[in-house]
Protein backbone atom coordinates (compact mmCIF):
# COMPACT_ATOMS: atom_id res chain seq x y z
CA UNK A 1 0.00 0.00 0.00
CA UNK A 2 1.68 3.38 -1.00
CA UNK A 3 0.46 6.64 1.17
CA UNK A 4 1.92 9.58 0.12
CA UNK A 5 1.24 12.98 1.02
CA UNK A 6 -1.82 15.84 0.28
CA UNK A 7 0.22 17.12 -2.78
CA UNK A 8 -2.36 19.90 -2.90
CA UNK A 9 -2.08 20.61 0.06
CA UNK A 10 -0.94 24.75 0.97
CA UNK A 11 2.39 23.35 2.44
CA UNK A 12 4.16 20.49 1.48
CA UNK A 13 8.15 19.31 2.40
CA UNK A 14 10.42 16.97 0.70
CA UNK A 15 14.01 16.62 2.05
CA UNK A 16 16.58 13.72 1.95
CA UNK A 17 19.41 12.55 4.31
CA UNK A 18 22.05 10.15 3.32
CA UNK A 19 22.54 7.72 6.74
CA UNK A 20 25.81 5.63 6.93
CA UNK A 21 24.33 2.98 9.10
CA UNK A 22 22.77 -0.59 7.79
CA UNK A 23 19.08 0.00 6.75
CA UNK A 24 17.97 -2.74 9.92
CA UNK A 25 19.51 0.36 12.31
CA UNK A 26 17.44 2.79 10.54
CA UNK A 27 14.80 1.19 10.41
CA UNK A 28 14.56 0.39 14.32
CA UNK A 29 14.78 4.15 15.21
CA UNK A 30 11.69 5.03 13.09
CA UNK A 31 9.49 1.63 13.53
CA UNK A 32 10.28 2.21 17.32
CA UNK A 33 7.53 4.90 17.66
CA UNK A 34 7.34 5.26 21.86
CA UNK A 35 11.38 5.63 21.47
CA UNK A 36 11.37 8.91 19.21
CA UNK A 37 12.21 11.03 22.42
CA UNK A 38 15.21 9.20 22.77
CA UNK A 39 16.89 10.37 19.21
CA UNK A 40 14.68 13.18 17.79
CA UNK A 41 15.29 16.24 19.52
CA UNK A 42 12.06 17.88 18.94
CA UNK A 43 9.77 14.89 20.12
CA UNK A 44 9.09 15.45 23.99
CA UNK A 45 6.98 12.91 24.67
CA UNK A 46 4.82 9.90 22.56
CA UNK A 47 1.61 7.70 24.25
CA UNK A 48 1.19 4.96 22.18
CA UNK A 49 -2.76 3.17 21.90
CA UNK A 50 -1.84 -0.40 21.05
CA UNK A 51 1.21 -2.33 19.36
CA UNK A 52 2.74 -0.67 16.62
CA UNK A 53 1.04 -1.76 13.74
CA UNK A 54 -0.79 0.01 10.71
CA UNK A 55 -3.76 1.59 12.13
CA UNK A 56 -2.40 1.91 16.04
CA UNK A 57 -3.11 5.46 16.70
CA UNK A 58 -0.29 7.41 19.15
CA UNK A 59 -0.15 10.98 20.64
CA UNK A 60 3.14 12.75 20.53
CA UNK A 61 4.18 16.40 21.86
CA UNK A 62 6.31 18.12 19.45
CA UNK A 63 6.70 22.26 19.39
CA UNK A 64 4.09 23.70 21.51
CA UNK A 65 1.09 20.92 21.42
CA UNK A 66 -0.09 17.66 21.24
CA UNK A 67 -0.28 15.81 18.10
CA UNK A 68 -3.17 12.97 17.97
CA UNK A 69 -1.50 10.46 15.06
CA UNK A 70 -2.60 7.15 13.31
CA UNK A 71 -0.16 4.91 11.65
CA UNK A 72 -0.87 4.34 7.97
CA UNK A 73 1.77 2.25 7.07
CA UNK A 74 4.51 0.17 8.37
CA UNK A 75 6.44 -1.63 5.38
CA UNK A 76 9.83 -2.92 6.71
CA UNK A 77 12.36 -1.87 6.30
CA UNK A 78 11.66 0.74 3.71
CA UNK A 79 8.12 2.61 4.38
CA UNK A 80 6.41 4.30 7.27
CA UNK A 81 3.71 6.81 7.10
CA UNK A 82 1.37 8.32 9.55
CA UNK A 83 -1.45 11.51 9.88
CA UNK A 84 -1.30 13.65 12.42
CA UNK A 85 -4.10 16.60 13.35
CA UNK A 86 -3.36 19.69 15.72
CA UNK A 87 -4.18 23.23 16.10
CA UNK A 88 -6.06 23.15 12.71
CA UNK A 89 -3.63 21.46 11.27
CA UNK A 90 -4.10 18.34 9.36
CA UNK A 91 -0.95 16.30 8.23
CA UNK A 92 0.30 13.60 6.22
CA UNK A 93 4.01 12.57 7.04
CA UNK A 94 6.15 9.49 5.16
CA UNK A 95 9.62 8.07 5.50
CA UNK A 96 10.84 6.18 2.33
CA UNK A 97 14.41 4.23 3.13
CA UNK A 98 16.30 2.78 0.06
CA UNK A 99 19.83 1.09 0.57
CA UNK A 100 22.38 3.48 -1.38
CA UNK A 101 25.86 3.50 -1.01
CA UNK A 102 26.80 1.05 1.43
CA UNK A 103 23.92 2.97 3.21
CA UNK A 104 20.80 4.06 3.49
CA UNK A 105 18.73 7.18 1.45
CA UNK A 106 15.82 8.27 3.89
CA UNK A 107 13.15 10.66 2.07
CA UNK A 108 11.02 12.29 4.18
CA UNK A 109 7.76 14.56 3.10
CA UNK A 110 5.04 15.73 4.97
CA UNK A 111 1.96 17.95 3.59
CA UNK A 112 -0.08 20.44 5.81
CA UNK A 113 -3.65 21.13 5.04
CA UNK A 114 -6.26 23.10 7.26
CA UNK A 115 -7.00 27.08 7.92
CA UNK A 116 -3.10 27.86 9.63
CA UNK A 117 -0.96 26.26 6.60
CA UNK A 118 -3.78 28.21 4.18
CA UNK A 119 -3.21 31.39 6.06
CA UNK A 120 0.29 30.89 7.08
CA UNK A 121 1.88 29.28 4.23
CA UNK A 122 5.72 30.70 3.82
CA UNK A 123 5.97 31.08 7.86
CA UNK A 124 4.83 27.21 8.20
CA UNK A 125 6.85 25.98 5.21
CA UNK A 126 10.05 27.50 6.78
CA UNK A 127 8.76 25.83 10.04
CA UNK A 128 8.00 22.53 8.81
CA UNK A 129 11.38 22.48 5.87
CA UNK A 130 13.55 23.24 9.35
CA UNK A 131 11.73 20.63 11.29
CA UNK A 132 11.99 17.92 9.26
CA UNK A 133 15.98 18.70 7.65
CA UNK A 134 16.30 18.30 12.39
CA UNK A 135 14.44 14.74 12.63
CA UNK A 136 16.62 13.82 9.76
CA UNK A 137 19.97 14.98 11.62
CA UNK A 138 19.09 13.65 14.80
CA UNK A 139 17.96 10.04 12.82
CA UNK A 140 21.74 9.88 10.91
CA UNK A 141 23.52 10.69 14.23
CA UNK A 142 21.59 8.20 16.43
CA UNK A 143 21.73 5.73 13.23
CA UNK A 144 25.85 5.97 12.73
CA UNK A 145 26.37 5.97 16.34
CA UNK A 146 24.51 2.18 16.27
CA UNK A 147 21.39 3.04 18.51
Amino acid sequence: MTISVDRAAPVVVTTSIHVDAPIDTVWRLLADIGRWPTWNQAVKQVTLEGPVQSGLGFRWKSGPGWIRSTLLALESPTTIAWSGNTMGIKAIHTYRLTEAGGGVDVETEESWDGLPPKIFRGPLHKTLDKALRGGLTDLKAAAEAGS
